[in-house]
């Protein structure tokens, strides 16, 4: 797949498959796709081609999902071939992958904490690991931690691995809620292990006791891609009077989520593993207050001063400060500028960077072999 004798003006022919953005109820990785889909669909440098896997068709309905850009059907069995090089958005990279193949590691959480899945999961997720090891040219990550753990904990090599940050998702103009005031918490990403979720009931309790005497306990709107089934039955788990504070929103578009971040008293992250700082950045942007469980990722994301840090010895404090208005606007102030900074241009332009030096690493051992 490695081209030969193309000008070097011309524009990069990149492959980019669109399998995982292909479901009723799509996750993190979906949003992150729509973005790179776009971003580099817009570009001068890049001639882009999107690819659905036949497994995943049936799911749902490309044209709807990339109504601006025609979706190709293609097979796993069979290679992609006429490209300058394959971006495989996630670990699922084809059974016989091309060269040079891109591929974007969003987190480690299976290997960091493998009390989140079932063994076999974690065993799945060790393997895909293993074939990026052995066939990627170049690693995408989003945060220097995941970069890090793949050179340390994987074994690949550093000149192999990029960090390349994320960018809030959401339009970059105001919300028509904005002036409206602020009530509730607001959480995203299905009820699971993984997320954090069971710290909900221990969390509240916390924040509760952290707020004046005679404050009425702030209501959770709470959304994400998981089923209303599997939904239910976690909140099923939950104390009654928990329960009655809780509302499944659900799958959400980028509009509802939009106007839920500006809305919300506070964005609550309880995930002490997300190597997705997306919704971190959104909720800088919309000028919604941040508490968040301390993590390595996430201190990456965000500035200290920029949010409201859980999970720590100093927890306590954390939360009253949250109370005080002077504080909460000083610290919102922070984190709106960090999420200014991070834009789609530039993510875009450092990923057709590593796009050129992928290209050129395997021209090189191409010549070299």
């Amino acid at each position: 797949m490695v081209s030969r004798g193309r000008d070097a003006t011309s524009p990069l022919r990149v492959a980019l498959d669109v399998t995982s953005a292909i479901d009723p109820r799509p996750s993190g990785v979906a949003r992150y796709i729509h973005g790179l889909s776009r971003g580099l669909g817009q570009h001068p440098d890049v001639e882009l081609t999107l690819f659905c896997r036949g497994s995943r068709w049936r799911r749902g309905d490309p044209a709807i999902e990339f109504p601006s850009s025609p979706v190709v059907r293609w097979y796993d069995w069979r290679t992609p071939r006429g490209f300058d090089l394959f971006h495989a958005p996630d670990l699922r990279i084809p059974r016989r992958p091309p060269t040079p193949l891109v591929v974007t590691v969003h987190d480690l959480s299976s290997l960091e904490r493998t009390d989140h899945a079932t063994p076999g999961f974690v065993e799945k997720k060790r393997l895909h690991l293993a074939r990026v090891q052995e066939h990627a040219t170049r690693v995408l990550t989003h945060t220097d931690v995941v970069r890090d753990g793949l050179t340390q904990r994987v074994g690949l090599s550093p000149d192999r691995v990029v960090s390349v940050p994320l960018w809030p998702a959401l339009p970059r103009t105001a919300s028509e809620e904005v002036g409206i005031e602020r009530s509730g918490l607001l959480l995203i990403g299905g009820p699971s292990v993984r997320k954090g979720s069971e710290r909900i009931v221990a969390f509240l309790e916390r924040f509760d006791a952290s707020a004046r005497a005679g404050t009425l306990p702030e209501r959770v709107r709470w959304c994400g891609s998981a089923s209303t089934e599997d939904a239910a039955r976690f909140f099923q788990s939950l104390p009654r009077t928990l329960k009655e504070r809780i509302e499944w929103l659900g799958h959400v578009d980028d509009a509802t989520l939009d106007r839920q971040l500006s809305t919300a008293r506070a964005f609550v992250q309880l995930s002490d593993t997300e190597g997705f700082g997306i919704p971190l950045l959104e909720s800088a942007v919309r000028r919604c207050p941040v508490i968040v469980w301390r993590s390595a990722t996430a201190s990456e994301v965000l500035p200290a001063d920029a949010a409201f840090w859980i999970g720590g010895s100093d927890e306590a404090e954390q939360l009253a400060a949250f109370g005080v208005l002077k504080e909460c606007e000083r610290r919102v102030a922070r984190a709106a500028e960090r999420g200014e900074r991070a834009t789609i241009e530039k993510t875009i332009e450092a990923t057709i960077a590593v796009y050129r030096e992928a290209i050129k690493s395997a021209r090189t051992s191409v010549s070299a072999g």
